[in-house]
């Protein structure tokens, strides 16, 4: 039942190869999410929160391969979040356009802020820690560490969790809220939206109270990959309807 109201509105937007792609952009990300995180926990989960340069050359040094591995994936999935956040808008702007239109463009706003800070910082630092050689001379050993305290800096910066966590969160708790009209989707995928988002904001700000609460973005993570999946097959169903 809920798919046919999805299929209707594919139908009189004549949109069905922007649901495909939509679905087929959900599909690779929550395929990937599961992946990154095993990635992470491989390259070792406690980065440093200071140090500087060369704390984050010696946390990435010996991972490197995990490191390019994680920032292509991350940046391929960033990019994938664009259909994908168009297609709830389109399918969801008749139920709840002001959440939807909220929801979608905070999406947008995460993966732009992602591209232009977060992976160019961390394929500085894996760049300079893979160029690393123990014949290196102290002019060129500090030469590398200068050059990797600007990356060290932005990643170290209280703002990142917010730009990287706390933004697609509300971003999928607007979704969410526009899911909850039970048209074209089940409202359990809204309520599950909701949920990761909130858990998401729970991982960052409550972090600040009690560290162990940071965890709970992995399982949010692993909860939105599925979300991304269901969404993503949905899509693909009705564009083939």
């Amino acid at each position: 039942m809920r798919q046919t109201g999805v299929a209707v509105h594919a139908a009189d937007g004549n949109d069905r190869g922007e649901l495909r792609l939509a679905g087929v952009a959900g599909l690779l990300v929550g395929l990937c999410y599961p992946i990154i995180i095993a990635l992470y926990v491989m390259a070792g989960p406690d980065m440093p929160s200071d140090g500087g340069g060369q704390a984050w050359l010696d946390y990435i040094s010996g991972h490197t391969t995990a490191w390019w591995t994680i920032i292509g994936l991350s940046v391929l999935t960033d990019i994938l979040w664009l259909p994908f956040a168009w297609g709830l808008y389109r399918t969801l702007r008749r139920s709840n356009q002001t959440m939807a239109l909220v929801g979608a463009g905070l999406m947008v706003l995460f993966v732009v802020s992602e591209l232009t800070t977060i992976w160019p910082a961390y394929s500085v630092l894996t760049n300079l820690a893979g160029a690393a050689s123990a014949t290196d001379d102290d002019i060129a050993r500090a030469a590398r560490i200068a050059a990797a305290e600007y990356g060290a800096a932005t990643l170290s910066s209280p703002l990142l969790p917010y730009y990287a966590i706390v933004l697609p969160a509300v971003g999928k708790v607007a979704i969410g809220i526009a899911m909850l009209r039970g048209e074209p989707f089940p409202r359990a995928l809204g309520g599950v939206a909701i949920a990761i988002g909130v858990v998401d904001a729970i991982s960052v700000v409550g972090s600040g109270v009690w560290d162990p609460l940071g965890l709970a973005v992995i399982p949010a993570s692993l909860l939105s990959g599925v979300w991304f999946l269901v969404i993503g097959w949905l899509f693909v169903g009705v564009s083939r309807a």
